[in-house]
């Protein structure tokens, strides 16, 4: 194990610092002045701060324990233990703690904080050819074969970060397909600390998104049934929305038409509150859309009768085939509409048909739902625009 230390600052109250300087041992002090540096400089909740614990501190777990218990004693800490399992490692979860007593005036002290590194983490490269026979022979997936920049990420990441990193170059990466989805610790894992991960030496970037995923996925589920039980889509509308999805960015131009006279910054936060309510809409039972049609309410969204008004005005068979397709019940025997479930199987058949045609061409593609990760080495070689035209070639299938 290959560990880098580091050194951060913490706010002690001088008070509790010198008590304990009196009447504790030295273990227990520093495990105070540690908890303490721990909260102020990276505002972990009482799980991240688990997770810390025990690996990050400079002083051996069984001491760190005896401290904690010792400090919970005293009342200068509280702590919160729990048995709750984490979703991508089944390990059980140990306990957090929330800091109590902690007043001005303070005591600037440094205090360590490590990052453990397994060695064989550190340079994990496999060669390509022998990685693709044993994954042909073995059948693995290849999410299997992502690693994790360790060494990177804890020269760049504070240490609540670095240890979700951690966790997952621990974790068994084996995918499940639940409901028409692929899920893995790299799914799970944060959108930003992806970027750390590599496969056979060269980081994974996210070289294709699919924008506007669900309206795409909802022009070819309704193209393909053009005649619906309660409404009949115009193919016109289903050209154009495809159009202006390939072309432009329908969310900023629903976003300029509820305040043409926002400013940019203004404009690009209303478009992510856009994406929100078009996934709500989307989502609409037909009892709450027959509502929602004859009453363009807010329907408990600020943005919802905008975006129905923008959908009526531009594509209203379309909107009259969203709203009334009809429902479903899922495994919780719960009354659900069974539009998502189509988009779920369409965008999945659509996402992996295009991972296929990466991987003929000798890319090693990895899909975490609308999105394609490869390497860099592999996007260099290849090129977004062409990625592009092989999507379009699958939708169109």
């Amino acid at each position: 194990m290959k560990n880098i230390k580091k050194r951060i600052s913490a706010k002690v109250s001088a008070e509790v610092f010198n008590c304990l300087s009196k009447n504790e041992s030295k273990s227990v002090l520093e495990t105070y002045i540690w908890l303490c540096g721990i909260t102020q400089h990276y505002q972990s909740n009482d799980y991240g701060q688990v997770q810390i614990g025990h690996r990050f501190c400079s002083l051996s777990k069984p001491t760190v324990i005896s401290a904690v218990n010792r400090l919970e004693e005293l009342g200068y800490i509280s702590v919160h233990r729990s048995h709750g399992r984490n979703k991508i490692t089944g390990e059980q979860h140990s306990y957090g703690y929330t800091v109590l007593k902690n007043e001005a005036p303070y005591v600037d002290i440094s205090t360590t904080v490590i990052y453990p590194i397994p060695a064989r983490q550190v340079c994990d490269i496999v060669e390509q050819k022998e990685w693709a026979l044993e994954a042909t022979k073995s059948k693995k997936s290849i999410y299997t074969y992502v690693r994790v920049d360790l060494q990177r990420a804890a020269a760049e990441l504070e240490p609540d970060d670095y240890m979700q990193l951690y966790i997952f170059s621990q974790s068994n990466k084996t995918p499940k397909r639940i409901d028409d989805r692929i899920y893995s610790p790299f799914h799970y894992l944060q959108k930003s600390l992806r970027k750390y991960c590599t496969l056979n030496g060269s980081p994974l970037v996210e070289a294709y998104d699919v924008h506007a995923c669900g309206l795409l996925m909802v022009a070819k589920v309704l193209s393909l049934h053009a005649i619906t039980e309660t409404a009949h889509v115009d193919d016109y509308e289903i050209n154009a929305l495809i159009a202006q999805l390939a072309t432009g960015d329908i969310y900023t131009d629903i976003a300029r038409a509820i305040n043409w006279q926002a400013t940019d910054v203004a404009t690009a936060q209303l478009r992510g509150e856009v994406k929100q309510t078009m996934q709500h809409w989307l989502n609409l039972t037909a009892d709450k859309a027959g509502r929602a049609m004859n009453n363009h309410s807010k329907f408990g969204d600020p943005y919802y009768s905008k975006l129905d008004d923008y959908m009526y005005a531009k594509y209203p068979s379309i909107r009259i085939a969203i709203l009334t397709y009809p429902n479903t019940t899922n495994k919780k025997n719960n009354v659900v509409k069974q539009l998502y479930w189509d988009l779920t199987k369409m965008e999945w058949e659509t996402i992996t048909d295009l991972a296929s045609s990466l991987n003929r061409i000798g890319l090693c593609p990895l899909s975490v739902h609308d999105a394609i990760y490869i390497t860099e080495a592999e996007l260099a070689k290849v090129g977004t625009e062409q990625i592009n035209k092989m999507f379009w070639i699958s939708y169109q299938k």
